[in-house]
């Protein structure tokens, strides 16, 4: 039915038409504009319908085995709804993991054992163009790896070097071309070892050097030039910028009495955020020397894991911490893994069924889901926006 149109409405009203006559007539011609604006409008606070998000993870649901008995595993897609489960990768491997999502968001690259040792490889978020860039026990073991803001550069920590027990920070192009060792042991001789956390938003690696003593954060160029202890940051480690490159978030002390400090890139402005029993990390829980980006992408909070409760759980605090909120809130343990994009929800893995599984969770803390629901082993998780 055509739509009545203003000049058509005045046209009925100097036709002399009866007012009864009239009312009924314009509620008869009103009614379908009305609900074409219902139906086409977005209330307050509401998005319109989109592609909806895809949450990457790590999952044996497939029941591989290997040749000592071992559960195999894939990295697998699911919607942010929990439907249209996805393996990527089908290839099973002993291990999968650090999975790193390029700038932009169209490529992974992650870690795997399912050619030889550790190595890095990258494929599309769909699963397509896999490329090894790390090769073998001839290189070593290739681990962590670490995009650059301009997505041109991984960095990564390897075994090749001949110094014995020690891990180097590399970077090479993305295409795994030019790799080159850049952090030389952290200036620090034959022993340590050297672990990417990621970039600094001009472009440095950011790597932590762990030997006898304390982590040592140490920044250094792509080219392997000016490598240096961060000057202004005091006994910390860990070290994170947030997204616009103002804040720096650090932990502090030893493992289960950790605290989170937070200070102005410059030095200036230091306060410590969190401090209570139990210690608050930016340790994930699955392996050691490996630490998850806390900010939340407008840099307003961060995201840190606490056993303040009696167990690791998920907690959010406002950048100014003034606030400091449990969003997972079980007594099972609760491991973040990853904001969305927008900022207004987190990925985490947490065992509270029984075995480890995926949910997300809004910011406040609520509108709990779990996406994967399975038997199986499933964990490590990233999204990508749809």
């Amino acid at each position: 039915m055509r739509q009545p149109t203003p000049s058509s409405i005045l046209a009925v009203l100097r036709a002399g038409i009866p007012r009864l006559l009239l009312a009924i007539l314009l509620a008869i011609l009103l009614v379908p504009m009305v609900l074409t604006a219902c139906a086409d409008s977005v209330g307050p606070g509401e998005d319109a319908a989109g592609p909806q998000d895809l949450i990457l993870f790590v999952s044996d649901r497939e029941g591989a085995v290997g040749s000592a008995g071992e559960m195999l595993s894939d990295i697998f897609s699911v919607l942010e709804d929990g439907t249209e489960v996805r393996n990527l990768t089908q290839a099973p491997a002993k291990v999968y993991r650090e999975l790193s999502l390029s700038p932009g968001g169209s490529s992974l690259a992650f870690e795997s054992d399912r050619v030889g040792c550790y190595n890095i490889w990258v494929m599309k978020v769909d699963g397509t163009e896999p490329l090894q860039l790390t090769w073998g026990l001839a290189d070593g073991c290739n681990e962590m790896p670490r995009w650059s803001p301009d997505g041109s550069r991984i960095a990564f920590t390897t075994s090749r070097e001949t110094i014995d027990r020690s891990w180097e920070v590399y970077v090479m192009a993305s295409d795994g071309s030019d790799p080159h060792n850049v952090s030389d042991n952290g200036g620090s001789g034959a022993t340590g070892w050297d672990f990417p956390l990621g970039w600094s938003p001009e472009g440095k690696v950011v790597f932590s050097h762990v030997d006898t003593g304390a982590p040592i954060t140490f920044t250094v160029s792509p080219d392997g030039s000016s490598l240096a202890p961060l000057p202004t940051l005091p006994h910390g480690y860990a070290a994170f910028w947030s997204p616009s490159g103002g804040k720096v978030a650090f932990m502090t002390g030893q493992p289960g009495s950790e605290t989170i400090s937070i200070m102005n890139a410059d030095g200036t402005g230091l306060a410590e955020l969190t401090a209570a029993p139990g210690g608050d990390s930016f340790d994930p829980g699955y392996r050691a020397n490996s630490y998850h980006n806390p900010w939340s992408p407008d840099g307003s909070r961060l995201a840190f894991e606490s056993q303040r409760d009696g167990n690791p759980e998920v907690y959010v605090a406002s950048a100014d911490g003034t606030e400091v909120l449990n969003v997972s809130s079980h007594p099972g343990a609760d491991r973040f893994d990853g904001w969305s994009p927008d900022g207004s929800r987190l990925v985490f893995s947490s065992d509270r069924s029984g075995s480890w599984d995926v949910y997300i969770v809004n910011r406040h803390g609520t509108g709990l889901r779990n996406l994967t629901d399975s038997p199986a082993t499933e964990w490590r998780a990233i999204w990508v926006d749809g």
